[in-house]
């Protein structure tokens, strides 16, 4: 550890005063995967904070009191945009504009899908799976998000350019650290990199099964392993579907040779329940959201794929 010594007023005792320990930014983050790869990249004593936990839905979450002063006291905020986390649009509108905020959709570095069109859809084409951003004007960012899919933390190559963004964004709040913080970005990319090359090995023989799911929250994952999800019970997880949808849903079901129908845990699953009744079709469970708390950074990143990933295995395979 580096430090000076300097003669105290009277000579008496030598006081140290340490020269590269300045204290590491304080990084608020909206979700718990974002949480697990910001965890990746900052030392293991200075986590980041978290607002929304994997239990709760960010659909439809409120920011309680003490969670505002941390956001006006954070160094850093990194969400995913307002079209998934739209209660920090306000708070963040308002803080200081000392505090840096990264909104992870707006990233053109990321690949970033356009959203499907209702809850019900069909298989895409090709020009439905790729979204090209790269070169677009800033301007544009805020009303293109509200086009965009934001559950950008399913795609593992995604994961791996929002941990580099990461290092970037603290590098330039934190330049005494900046080699520290691109190293262990490096290494979470390693860690995902062997992790995408055992998932997709492990979907392959489930790649061509017919699946629908609660809300589209997996285009990413999909996308990139070439999943065969035909269609989601909501458009919006905070609105129960009408009983016309439920019966289309029923019939899509049979037409389609469904396997399986997937609720969420941060949501009723009786509407599962009630679409597979008469069908074939068994119930699962997927969850784009939970980390297991007894891991840290890019192992608890890594944990949330593979569940998704053994969640699909289980019923389709």
């Amino acid at each position: 550890m580096k430090y000076f010594i300097i003669t105290a007023l009277f000579g008496l005792l030598p006081t140290f005063v340490f020269a590269d320990k300045t204290p590491v930014p304080k990084v608020v983050v909206s979700i718990a995967p974002l949480q697990a790869l910001v965890s990746s990249v900052l030392p293991e004593e200075n986590p980041p904070i978290l607002l929304v936990e994997s239990n709760q839905s960010p659909h439809t979450y409120h920011l309680k009191p003490s969670q505002m002063r941390e956001l006006q006291q954070a160094n850093l905020i990194i969400w995913v945009g307002e079209s998934l986390e739209g209660f920090l649009a306000k708070p963040l509108a308002n803080l200081p504009t000392d505090i840096k905020t990264v909104a992870l959709l707006n990233d053109p570095d990321l690949l970033r899908l356009s959203a499907r069109a209702g809850g019900a859809w069909e298989k895409h084409n090709d020009h439905d799976h790729h979204h090209a951003d790269h070169g677009h004007d800033k301007r544009e960012d805020v009303a293109e998000e509200n086009t965009l899919d934001p559950h950008i933390w399913l795609s593992p190559e995604n994961a791996k350019r929002i941990v580099r963004r990461v290092a970037q964004e603290l590098a330039m709040l934190d330049p005494m650290r900046a080699a520290d913080y691109h190293h262990r970005a490096e290494q979470a990319v390693l860690h995902l990199v062997s992790l995408d090359d055992t998932l997709r090995q492990q979907l392959q023989v489930i790649r061509e099964k017919p699946y629908i799911v609660f809300h589209d929250a997996y285009f990413y994952f999909e996308n990139h392993y070439q999943l065969n999800a035909v269609g989601s019970i909501t458009i919006s997880p905070e609105n129960r579907p009408s009983a016309k949808r439920l019966q289309s849903l029923r019939q899509k079901i049979k037409q389609l040779h469904v396997q399986c129908v997937f609720s969420e845990p941060q949501f009723k699953s009786s509407l599962v329940t009630t679409i597979i009744e008469g069908t074939t079709a068994k119930a699962g469970i997927l969850d784009p959201l939970s980390i297991d708390l007894t891991q840290a950074g890019i192992v608890a990143y890594s944990s949330l794929l593979q569940n998704v990933a053994s969640q699909l295995l289980a019923c389709l395979e």
